[in-house]
This record gives C-alpha cells, structure tokens and sequence, in this order.
C-alpha cells in the first residue's frame, strides 16, 4: 500500500493517475476509485464495493446489500488475484475499512494507492510508504502555467512580468496555476492586470471550490480556529496564538494539530503559517458571510473596508475580529462610539490609532489587544480589560496603567514607554511572566503586582529601576525568592511582600539604602541570613517560620511587626536595631523564647506579647528597657 496525501489542488490525483495509466497492464485486474469522498455521500460505501468488484472481475453480477457483505466478497474474490486498486479523495476511516483495510485482502504483488488529505488516515501505513506532494519549484510552476496560458513552456517578453506575479500569487499549487492560466489565456495585458487585481480580492471560484473542500471537513471549534489564523494570527507565535484563542472558547491545540494533518496549516515550531491561497480560501469564506455589508461579517481585514466601517460607527455584534495595519489608520481620529455595537469583539488591533471617548464602550470580550504607539497619556480605569490575554502596547507614550487584566499571561513589551510612572497588574491571577523590558522603565515610581498568585520570578532588569519608589509584590504565592541585586534600587523605599510565596531571602537580603517599610508575609520563609542596611525604618513579617534571622540588622529599624506568626518559636538577635521603638508579637501562639538582646533597645516603648500562649518567661534584661511605656503580655 501507497499513502499519497496534501494540500488540495497540489496534484496527488494527477499524481495517482499518472501511476495507473503506465502500470494497470501488469496486473490481473485494476480499478481507478476517482472522488471516493464525494462518491460516498452521493451513492453510499455499497456501491463502491460493487464498482470496484465489477471493473476487476469485469462482470456486472455480483450485488452488494450491505457494506459487511461487500468486504467478504472482496476478500473472497480478490485474494488470488494480483490487482491495482487507487482510492482517490479518501476522507474518512471508514473508507478505508470497507474498500481495503487489510492487505492480505488481495493476491501476492498487489498495488493500492490511497490519496488523501488527511495524514492521519495514512497512520497505518509505513513511513516508507507515505508521500507527500510537493509544491512545484517556481521554473515548475511557469512552464505548467506557460503551457496553459501561451501553448508554450514560457511567456512572451511582454507578459513576463505579469507571469511572474501570477507564479508568486499561486505558491506553486498546480490547481491555482491550471486554472489561472485557463483563466487569462488570450487575453490582453490591460485585461490581465484587471483580472490579477479581482483575484487578489476575490479567488477564482474553481481554486476556492477545491479547496474548501477540506473546511467544510472540519468540525465548528476547528473551523473557527482556522478562521481566525487566517484572518488574524497568519504567521503569529504559535503559544501566543493557542493562548489567545483557548481563552475565547476554543480547543486551539486539538485544533491546530488537525488543521497540519489536513495541510490547512504547515507544520511550525514556532510561527503559524498556511499556503497563501489557503489563508484566501479562509478570508473569502468570511468574505461570503456577507458580501455586500462588511459591518455582517465575522472577521474584518481587509483595510478600506475597516476603515469605512469605523469612520460611519457602522460596527455590529457579528464583528469577533478586526485587524488593521497602522497606515490604513493614519491622520484619521476615531471615536469609541465606532466600537459600541462590536460587543462580541475579541481581538483587536489598531497599531498607531487615535481613539479618544468613553474607552467603556468597547467589548468586554477582548482577549487579545494590539495598540502599539498608542497616543494615551494613561489608560482609563473603565478600559474593559477583564478578559485580556495579551496585551502589546509598545512604542506608546502612556504615563499610568491601571487596569484589570485578570486573563493576562504575559506582560506587554515595554520598550518604548518610557515615560511610564505608574504601572498596576494587580489581580492578574494568571500572569506569569513580566517582560525583560520593563528594566527600561527609567521613569517607574510604583510597580504593582499584588494577586499576581502564578507569577514564578521578576526579571533581573527590575533591579534597573532606579525611580521606583514603592513595590507591592502581595499575595504572588507563586514567587518564591526576590533577586539578588535588589539593594541596587536606590528609590526604594516601600516593599510590600504580604503573603507571598517567598521561601528564601536573597542573599545577605542587603536592602535598598532608602528603605522606609518592608512587609513580609508568606508560608514557609526559610531566611537563615539577617536583615541588614541602615535605613529600614519598618518591618512587618507574618510569616510560618519557626525562627526568623538569627539577627536583624537595620539600625534605623524602628517598627519590627511580627504578629500573628504562628511558627515562631523564638526572636531574632536584636544587637542590630537599637532604634527600635515598637516590637510586635501578638498571635504568635508557638513563642517560646525571646532573645536577651532585647534589653539593649534603649529606645523601645511598645512591647506586644498579646496571645503569646506558650512563652512562659521573659529574659531578665527586660528590666533594662527604661523608655518602656506599654508591655501587653495578656495570654489570650
């Protein structure tokens, strides 16, 4: 058995016929199964079993009632003999399983040839024998278009150049190339141009026809999926694209894996590419959703066509995608009544726009947003950006981003926002990654990430931020260690680490110089090294530990707040911080021990013990603490 299989229109039958017609003679009996697919749906698998019993025995008395009946004839019958059988356009298993699933079927030496568009039905076969068709090489391509065009393996001098534009259009496809040579033979030059430019708009109807085919396999999820590759994401990053289109609804990986099988898309890495003509097939369907009113149609791209519908607010609930290029848009400012009625939107791009208005018009259903060189100042807190996965605003100017970005995976590429001050991704549980990029943010003053509870690490370049005043990193259960170079952040003055997942301090945990307050609050902080620099003014750290540092370090520290721990067994050294002037450690049900040093914090005039149920003594050099004014030691 022989697997031929690709794209449609890319010349397996041709192929197959080609074969049959120079080797039938060498067998006892051989049969040509043209469009078995449509064959099927027409007149049903017993027919096709009687046909093919009729043309290699070459009698017309066998009768076949039901397709269990047909396969024993077929075993029965054709076992002895050496035969050729070539089943084209085959689209289902079942196909297979009645006509010829098994060898051992037919008489020793026999040849069947299966061609399909489908891979996956070819699973059976032997790598060896599997053959997928190939693109014509483009010298290919002109003497096949030339003999249907001229008559002749090559185009008059005049006509060269537009042949060449009709061989780079076709992409190799022997279809496009047949049919666009049948089409423009003997026509004018004038004309040519004429008929190029329509086709480039509107495919031929005999190209689209076969292959569409292979759409109309597919099941609705694929479909659209397809529809949306074709439209929006030819040649986008494959995860960026599985992302996006998982979050609207749809089965994007099963997806993608049978749009290869099918060779509606080509097998990628990392980008997702089609055939040319397949991603028209893909547009012109979409284009005959609605061929006279784009505003109906379920995806917009083509540009004019946009921009028409944009300029005249003429949008509707149909529209799921829109996609233009920033020159189509350019010196044009837009309203964002001209979204109103796009409720359904879920991607968008507007690459260098200027939109102003109430930005509460837009969908709620935007998963995927591009608006590079945005001309905001700041994005409006009423932007309806719940459902966003990816969001690309490079290149922009925007001084303050607030949004609520819960369905956010990646943050954008910063590059080029550089006047950015404020930047809040709070609540974007999903997050999980934060732009190298964002280390050029030279402008940043407060960064927050509280609720981000996926998001693993920063990026190293955060250290970069030397204008960052305040950095809330709360509830990021998913972070587990801060970065090294952190004391490099000479702006810092606020950390804010409540109930984040950090497991480990970095380092000697050397803070910013400024340092004002620090928070630390989390599950099963291991920090064996002590807090140090100078001007740490306030610590908060309600952590499940057993044991903090074995000293801390910060010789401004003036509020040490630890209540609530309720795994800690013993304080810290306090040698470290005689400024401290407040010492927390209510709720701490597990204390058991407080360190001596504590008696050396001269300025020390609150001491909470409040709920501290298992400390049975305290140090002796308690006494020493003379500016004492409030002792809570209440068990609770």
């Amino acid at each position: 058995m022989i697997g031929i299989y690709g794209v449609g229109g890319i010349g397996k039958t041709t192929l197959a016929k080609a074969i049959y017609n120079r080797v039938f003679r060498h067998f006892d009996g051989s049969c040509f199964l043209s469009d078995v697919r449509s064959k099927v749906e027409e007149l049903g698998l017993v027919k096709l079993q009687e046909k093919l019993l009729h043309q290699i025995l070459k009698t017309k008395d066998l009768k076949v009632d039901i397709v269990a009946e047909g396969v024993n004839l077929i075993k029965a019958r054709l076992e002895s003999k050496k035969v050729l059988i070539i089943l084209d356009d085959v689209d289902h298993r079942s196909q297979l399983e009645s006509l010829a699933r098994e060898r051992s079927w037919f008489g020793s030496g026999s040849l069947i040839i299966i061609t399909t568009r489908d891979k996956q039905l070819l699973c059976g076969l032997r790598e060896n024998e599997r053959y997928k068709a190939k693109l014509l090489h483009p010298y290919e391509s002109l003497q096949l278009f030339s003999c249907h065009a001229y008559k002749s393996l090559s185009p008059p001098q005049e006509y060269d150049e537009l042949a060449q534009d009709v061989i780079k259009y076709s992409g190799g496809l022997p279809l496009a190339l047949v049919t666009l040579g049948s089409h423009l033979q003997g026509r004018s030059i004038e004309e040519w141009r004429y008929e190029f430019k329509k086709l480039r708009a509107i495919p031929h109807c005999d190209i689209q026809k076969i292959l569409k085919i292979s759409f109309d396999g597919l099941d609705c999820d694929t479909q659209d999926v397809f529809l949306d590759i074709a439209c929006a994401f030819h040649g986008f990053p494959k995860d960026e694209v599985t992302k996006t289109l998982n979050a609207c609804g749809f089965h994007t990986e099963s997806a993608i894996l049978t749009l290869v099988q099918r060779h509606l898309l080509d097998r990628a890495v990392v980008n997702l590419t089609m055939h040319d003509l397949v991603r028209d097939m893909g547009r012109e369907i979409v284009r005959m959703e609605s061929p006279r009113d784009p505003r109906k149609r379920s995806r917009l791209f083509n540009p004019q066509e946009i921009r028409d519908v944009l300029q005249g607010n003429k949008g509707s609930e149909k529209v799921e995608v829109l996609m233009i290029d920033s020159w189509a848009l350019k010196g044009v400012n837009l309203s964002t009544k001209a979204f109103k009625n796009m409720k359904n939107l879920r991607v968008l791009k507007i690459d260098a726009s200027h939109i102003s208005g109430d930005f509460e018009l837009l969908s709620k259903e935007l998963r995927w947003l591009s608006w590079q060189k945005c001309s905001l100042k700041s994005i409006p807190s009423n932007f309806p950006a719940e459902k966003l996965v990816v969001l690309d605003m490079q290149g922009s100017n925007i001084q303050e981003f607030g949004l609520n970005l819960q369905k956010l995976k990646r943050t954008p590429n910063f590059n080029g926002s550089r006047s950015l001050k404020t930047l809040r991704f709070r609540d974007c549980s999903n997050l999980t990654e934060i732009h190298q990029s964002i280390g050029s943010l030279s402008r940043l003053i407060y960064l927050d990430l509280d609720g981000c509870k996926k998001l693993t690490d920063l990026p190293s370049s955060i250290c970069k931020l030397k204008s960052l005043e305040s950095l809330n990193i709360c509830w990021c259960l998913s972070l587990q260690t801060l970065p090294v170079g952190l004391r490099d952040m000479g702006g810092l003055n606020t950390l804010n680490a409540g109930y984040a997942g950090i497991t480990q301090l970095p380092g000697s945990v050397e803070m910013p110089r400024n340092l004002v307050e620090l928070e630390i609050r989390g599950q099963h902080l291991e920090a064996k090294a002590g807090f140090s620099r100078r001007r740490v003014y306030r610590v908060r750290v309600r952590v499940r530990v057993r044991s903090l540092p074995t000293c801390v370090c910060c010789k401004s520290l003036k509020v040490l707040d630890l209540s609530n721990c309720k795994r800690l067994r013993k304080t810290p050294n306090f040698n470290g911080s005689r400024s401290l002037e407040t010492l927390r450690f209510h709720g701490c049900s597990r204390l058991m021990e407080i360190h001596p040093s504590i008696g050396n914090l001269d300025r020390l005039t609150e001491l909470y013990l409040y709920g501290c149920k298992k400390l049975m003594n305290l140090p002796s050099s308690i006494c020493q603490l003379k500016s004492l004014r409030l002792l809570n030691i209440h068990r609770g």
